[in-house]
Protein backbone atom coordinates (compact mmCIF):
# COMPACT_ATOMS: atom_id res chain seq x y z
CA UNK A 1 0.00 0.00 0.00
CA UNK A 2 1.95 3.17 -0.85
CA UNK A 3 2.84 6.08 1.50
CA UNK A 4 0.36 8.75 1.38
CA UNK A 5 3.28 12.29 1.58
CA UNK A 6 1.93 15.24 3.17
CA UNK A 7 0.16 17.65 1.12
CA UNK A 8 1.47 21.12 1.40
CA UNK A 9 0.24 24.30 -0.27
CA UNK A 10 2.81 26.20 -2.41
CA UNK A 11 3.04 28.90 0.02
CA UNK A 12 3.65 28.82 3.38
CA UNK A 13 4.03 31.69 5.96
CA UNK A 14 7.58 31.81 7.08
CA UNK A 15 7.54 32.89 10.67
CA UNK A 16 10.55 34.52 12.60
CA UNK A 17 12.83 32.81 14.92
CA UNK A 18 10.95 33.78 17.88
CA UNK A 19 9.66 31.07 20.43
CA UNK A 20 6.41 32.79 20.74
CA UNK A 21 4.47 31.39 18.36
CA UNK A 22 4.97 27.63 19.31
CA UNK A 23 4.75 28.64 23.02
CA UNK A 24 1.67 30.18 22.83
CA UNK A 25 -0.24 27.80 20.48
CA UNK A 26 0.28 25.41 23.17
CA UNK A 27 -0.92 27.52 25.84
CA UNK A 28 -4.23 28.23 24.21
CA UNK A 29 -4.56 24.71 22.77
CA UNK A 30 -4.90 25.50 19.01
CA UNK A 31 -3.71 24.10 15.84
CA UNK A 32 -1.14 25.75 13.85
CA UNK A 33 -1.29 25.69 10.14
CA UNK A 34 0.34 26.32 6.50
CA UNK A 35 3.39 27.58 8.31
CA UNK A 36 7.22 27.34 7.24
CA UNK A 37 9.58 27.00 10.59
CA UNK A 38 13.34 28.13 9.45
CA UNK A 39 15.67 27.70 11.84
CA UNK A 40 14.40 27.38 14.48
CA UNK A 41 16.21 26.25 18.01
CA UNK A 42 14.97 25.51 21.35
CA UNK A 43 15.88 23.17 24.03
CA UNK A 44 13.38 22.19 26.91
CA UNK A 45 9.64 22.02 28.11
CA UNK A 46 7.01 24.16 27.24
CA UNK A 47 5.97 22.44 23.90
CA UNK A 48 4.02 19.44 25.09
CA UNK A 49 0.27 19.40 22.97
CA UNK A 50 2.05 21.23 20.31
CA UNK A 51 -0.05 20.86 17.30
CA UNK A 52 0.63 21.24 13.68
CA UNK A 53 -1.12 20.98 10.29
CA UNK A 54 0.68 20.89 6.52
CA UNK A 55 3.31 22.78 8.10
CA UNK A 56 7.55 22.43 6.63
CA UNK A 57 10.11 22.58 9.45
CA UNK A 58 13.68 23.37 7.78
CA UNK A 59 16.63 23.23 9.51
CA UNK A 60 15.06 23.66 12.87
CA UNK A 61 16.65 22.25 16.14
CA UNK A 62 14.93 21.00 19.15
CA UNK A 63 17.19 19.41 21.61
CA UNK A 64 16.20 17.28 24.96
CA UNK A 65 12.32 19.09 24.33
CA UNK A 66 8.98 17.87 26.21
CA UNK A 67 6.75 17.41 22.93
CA UNK A 68 4.38 14.89 24.42
CA UNK A 69 1.31 14.08 23.11
CA UNK A 70 1.99 16.31 20.20
CA UNK A 71 0.08 16.26 17.10
CA UNK A 72 1.62 16.31 13.50
CA UNK A 73 -0.71 16.02 10.84
CA UNK A 74 0.81 16.70 6.97
CA UNK A 75 4.31 17.61 7.99
CA UNK A 76 7.96 17.42 6.34
CA UNK A 77 10.47 17.51 8.37
CA UNK A 78 13.84 18.48 6.56
CA UNK A 79 17.47 18.63 7.88
CA UNK A 80 16.20 19.20 11.46
CA UNK A 81 17.57 17.89 14.78
CA UNK A 82 15.23 16.52 17.37
CA UNK A 83 17.61 14.37 19.48
CA UNK A 84 16.45 13.22 22.98
CA UNK A 85 13.09 14.76 22.46
CA UNK A 86 10.04 13.43 24.40
CA UNK A 87 7.51 12.69 21.80
CA UNK A 88 5.66 10.15 24.17
CA UNK A 89 2.02 9.46 22.94
CA UNK A 90 1.78 11.62 20.04
CA UNK A 91 0.36 11.37 16.82
CA UNK A 92 1.82 11.38 13.55
CA UNK A 93 -0.32 11.19 9.85
CA UNK A 94 1.14 12.13 6.34
CA UNK A 95 4.51 13.38 7.54
CA UNK A 96 8.07 12.61 6.53
CA UNK A 97 11.06 13.21 7.42
CA UNK A 98 14.10 13.61 5.60
CA UNK A 99 17.82 13.79 7.01
CA UNK A 100 16.95 14.38 10.12
CA UNK A 101 17.96 13.24 13.81
CA UNK A 102 15.83 11.62 15.97
CA UNK A 103 19.14 10.19 18.07
CA UNK A 104 17.64 9.03 21.31
CA UNK A 105 13.68 10.14 21.12
CA UNK A 106 11.08 8.63 23.16
CA UNK A 107 8.05 7.69 20.87
CA UNK A 108 6.64 5.60 23.12
CA UNK A 109 2.50 4.63 23.43
CA UNK A 110 2.27 6.99 19.91
CA UNK A 111 0.37 6.26 16.61
CA UNK A 112 2.12 6.72 13.40
CA UNK A 113 -0.22 6.58 10.29
CA UNK A 114 1.53 7.09 6.49
CA UNK A 115 5.31 8.23 8.13
CA UNK A 116 8.25 8.22 5.42
CA UNK A 117 11.78 8.41 6.21
CA UNK A 118 14.63 8.77 4.47
CA UNK A 119 18.41 9.41 4.91
CA UNK A 120 17.64 9.75 8.95
CA UNK A 121 19.19 8.88 12.40
CA UNK A 122 17.02 7.15 14.76
CA UNK A 123 19.83 5.40 17.00
CA UNK A 124 18.66 4.71 20.43
CA UNK A 125 15.10 5.88 19.52
CA UNK A 126 12.01 3.91 21.28
CA UNK A 127 9.38 3.15 19.77
CA UNK A 128 7.33 0.78 22.49
CA UNK A 129 3.73 0.26 22.74
CA UNK A 130 3.50 2.33 19.58
CA UNK A 131 0.79 1.76 16.88
CA UNK A 132 2.60 2.03 12.85
CA UNK A 133 0.53 1.51 9.93
CA UNK A 134 2.23 2.51 6.48
CA UNK A 135 5.76 3.08 7.43
CA UNK A 136 8.37 3.07 4.72
CA UNK A 137 11.92 3.64 6.04
CA UNK A 138 14.98 4.11 3.47
CA UNK A 139 18.79 4.97 4.32
CA UNK A 140 18.15 5.22 7.88
CA UNK A 141 19.96 3.88 10.93
CA UNK A 142 17.63 2.48 13.89
CA UNK A 143 20.40 1.19 15.11
CA UNK A 144 19.78 0.11 19.21
CA UNK A 145 16.13 1.58 18.75
CA UNK A 146 13.69 -0.20 20.45
CA UNK A 147 10.14 -1.53 18.92
CA UNK A 148 8.91 -3.54 21.78
CA UNK A 149 5.51 -4.78 22.18
CA UNK A 150 4.42 -2.46 18.75
CA UNK A 151 2.20 -3.19 16.34
CA UNK A 152 3.60 -2.94 12.86
CA UNK A 153 1.60 -3.05 9.81
CA UNK A 154 2.58 -2.42 5.60
CA UNK A 155 6.29 -1.26 6.13
CA UNK A 156 8.42 -0.80 3.59
CA UNK A 157 11.90 -1.32 3.93
CA UNK A 158 15.13 -0.68 2.70
CA UNK A 159 18.61 -0.52 3.04
CA UNK A 160 18.06 0.72 7.04
CA UNK A 161 20.51 -0.49 9.69
CA UNK A 162 18.45 -2.26 12.27
CA UNK A 163 21.20 -3.92 14.03
CA UNK A 164 20.79 -4.41 17.93
CA UNK A 165 17.36 -3.52 17.47
CA UNK A 166 14.68 -4.84 20.10
CA UNK A 167 11.39 -6.28 18.49
CA UNK A 168 10.69 -7.92 21.80
CA UNK A 169 6.67 -9.24 21.46
CA UNK A 170 6.59 -7.36 18.20
CA UNK A 171 5.84 -9.79 15.14
CA UNK A 172 7.14 -9.62 12.31
CA UNK A 173 5.53 -11.69 9.78
CA UNK A 174 5.60 -10.37 6.19
CA UNK A 175 7.95 -7.44 7.03
CA UNK A 176 10.69 -7.69 4.08
CA UNK A 177 14.24 -7.05 5.98
CA UNK A 178 16.59 -8.82 2.71
CA UNK A 179 17.81 -5.04 1.93
CA UNK A 180 18.63 -4.42 5.58
CA UNK A 181 21.01 -5.09 8.51
CA UNK A 182 19.14 -7.34 11.61
CA UNK A 183 22.21 -8.19 13.04
CA UNK A 184 21.86 -8.78 16.76
CA UNK A 185 18.43 -7.79 16.89
CA UNK A 186 16.70 -8.26 20.19
CA UNK A 187 13.65 -10.74 20.32
CA UNK A 188 11.53 -12.99 23.11
CA UNK A 189 13.41 -16.64 24.75
CA UNK A 190 10.77 -18.40 22.60
CA UNK A 191 11.74 -16.44 18.83
CA UNK A 192 8.25 -16.44 18.08
CA UNK A 193 8.50 -12.67 16.92
CA UNK A 194 10.59 -14.18 13.69
CA UNK A 195 8.08 -16.33 12.18
CA UNK A 196 7.12 -15.24 9.06
CA UNK A 197 9.38 -12.66 8.11
CA UNK A 198 11.19 -12.08 4.90
CA UNK A 199 15.18 -12.41 4.83
CA UNK A 200 17.60 -13.28 2.60
CA UNK A 201 20.12 -16.54 2.63
CA UNK A 202 22.90 -14.96 4.90
CA UNK A 203 19.96 -13.80 7.14
CA UNK A 204 18.18 -16.44 7.79
CA UNK A 205 21.51 -18.51 8.48
CA UNK A 206 22.36 -15.86 10.91
CA UNK A 207 18.85 -16.29 12.61
CA UNK A 208 18.94 -19.89 13.15
CA UNK A 209 22.10 -20.09 14.59
CA UNK A 210 19.80 -18.51 17.74
CA UNK A 211 17.50 -21.51 17.23
CA UNK A 212 20.35 -24.00 17.55
CA UNK A 213 20.71 -24.91 14.09
CA UNK A 214 23.73 -25.70 12.33
CA UNK A 215 23.90 -24.55 8.96
CA UNK A 216 26.84 -26.29 6.86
Amino acid sequence: MPIIAPHLPRQLELTDNSPSVLYEAVEAECQISEVHFKNYSFEGDGLAGLNLSSCLLENCRFLNCHLEKANFENVKFTCCDFSNSDFNSSYWANCEVQSCKFLGAKLQESVFKHFAVTDSNYTYSDWDNSRITNLALTASDFSSANFNECSLKYLELEEVNFSACGFFKTFLRGIDFRSCNIEGIRVSDRYREFEGMVTNVYQAANLAKLLGVVVK
